[in-house]
């Protein structure tokens, strides 16, 4: 028998930097703001190129933990 009182398997953080967050006060605010997104999501893409003006900001990925065991 093990007398193991914390297992932790595949722990990640991911950040992402220069990426903007935005505060969102009550469930109503961030339901607003989420459909949007839900829309773009739902419909297809026409054409990856021609979308210039994306909404999202572009950031860097920094990965603080990956794939930690102990």
């Amino acid at each position: 028998m093990s007398n193991i009182a914390i297992r932790v398997e595949n722990l990640s953080k991911l950040y992402h930097i220069g990426r903007a967050q935005q505060r969102h006060d009550t469930l109503r605010d961030a339901l607003v703001n989420a459909l949007p997104r839900i829309s773009r999501i739902s419909r297809k893409p026409k054409d990856n190129s021609s979308n210039s003006s994306n909404s999202w900001q572009k950031s860097e990925e920094l990965w603080a933990l990956k794939d930690v065991s102990f």
